[in-house]
């Protein structure tokens, strides 16, 4: 019996892994159907100048309200995707030393 409650258990946490990677993965396959395969992302340093920052959600979001989540970390930072490019989550302030992102 225990046996069948450690496979769900194990189960559980590779779909939880899976959905993970897959939020990661999600914009850089949006930026594959757009670009080239010979072409690098192009990282902005900083948001949309449209877009403006929500504490509250923890992302950018346009005039009508659609939001972007600042979910693809690179180099250290975090970024969202928007038109092709990605635009640096630049409002999102983790407390000093910590390494966790604006949903953890």
């Amino acid at each position: 019996m225990s046996s069948l409650i450690g496979n769900k258990m194990a189960l559980l946490s590779l779909l939880a892994a899976g959905a993970a990677l897959a939020s990661y993965a999600l914009p850089i396959a949006a930026f594959a159907q757009n670009g080239s395969a010979d072409e690098e992302p192009k990282w902005n340093d900083k948001h949309w100048p449209q877009h403006t920052w929500d504490e509250n959600t923890k992302s950018y979001k346009d005039d009508a309200g659609k939001e972007y989540k600042c979910e693809t970390k690179h180099e250290g930072s975090w970024y969202y995707f928007y038109k092709g490019e990605f635009y640096k989550c630049d409002d999102f302030k983790p407390e000093s030393g910590s390494t966790k992102g604006p949903y953890d």
